[in-house]
């Protein structure tokens, strides 16, 4: 049958892979995004694929009694669906491939999908629902503006005072449990102190048309960006993202004298 796929849709339901692939709804129905191939904007290139096993998130504006309709594309003999631990039954593989389709009642916690050949599973994918906003975090590069997962730990780089070296600085926005809010709108401003400055924001809308030279930005699907460039030779950049109701996120970076390279050309 080949590698096992599996993934979820649903219209409070954010992404998934597994080789999982699914599409984006976050908060309000029919505002989606294909996260297949990621997602680009200008300036900014968000790579929504995770790994197998990993922890997806939701976001979800209606908490009222409701259902939903979920869809499950898998290429598996059977898919059990399980809210919060409980089963909500298992579907085989249909003939045509078509979505295995649940209806399930809205309820906040984790849903999950779990695949099985001759009784082994072989592909599964959960999803949580985010609370309210907490914090916000700061990583660097672009591998670590995850989706769905909150970013990984990481050391800041050292700039250099080349002027073609930059460094993208993500702002996440999580609940308590670090979990990304994928549905919030807030605007995030950024502040750089010391040989550094802000050279351009995004966020990975395609519909958001503010400019990409200024220090704010609004957060899509959880997420923005600022991309900064050293002004000096050496020193501390102390870079800052604030947002209204939430503590101020700080990250330092270090500027090092670049080597020159006689065959690099700056334009």
């Amino acid at each position: 049958m080949g590698h096992p796929d599996l993934w979820l849709e649903a219209s409070f339901f954010c992404r998934g892979w597994c080789g999982f692939d699914g599409v984006v709804f976050a908060g309000k129905v029919g505002r989606g995004l294909d996260v297949g191939c990621g997602w680009v904007d200008g300036l900014c290139n968000f790579d929504a694929e995770d790994v197998a096993g990993a922890e997806h998130v939701a976001g979800e504006e209606d908490q009222s009694p409701h259902t939903e309709n979920i869809e499950i594309y898998t290429n598996a003999e059977e898919v059990e669906l399980l809210l919060n631990g409980k089963s909500l039954g298992t579907q085989k593989l249909h003939a045509d491939a078509s979505p295995i389709t649940f209806v399930v009642p809205f309820e906040p916690g984790t849903l999950k999908a779990v695949a099985r050949i001759n009784g082994k599973v072989v592909a599964q994918d959960e999803l949580r629902t985010a609370g309210k906003p907490a914090r916000l975090i700061l990583t660097t590069g672009l591998t670590a503006a995850e989706l769905t997962n909150p970013p990984a730990a990481e050391a800041a780089p050292t700039l250099t005072s080349n002027w073609n070296n930059v460094t993208y600085v993500t702002v996440t926005l999580v609940d308590a449990n670090n979990t990304v809010i994928p549905d919030s709108e807030t605007r995030i401003h950024f502040a750089a102190t010391g040989p550094g400055t802000i050279v351009a924001v995004d966020n990975g809308n395609l519909l958001d048309h503010d400019p990409f030279e200024a220090t704010d930005r609004k957060l899509y699907e959880g997420h923005a960006i600022a991309i900064l460039r050293a002004t000096a030779q050496s020193g501390s950049i102390t870079f800052t993202a604030t947002a209204e109701g939430l503590p101020q996120a700080t990250m330092t970076l270090h500027v090092a004298r670049s080597r020159p390279d006689p065959d690099e050309r700056s334009f």
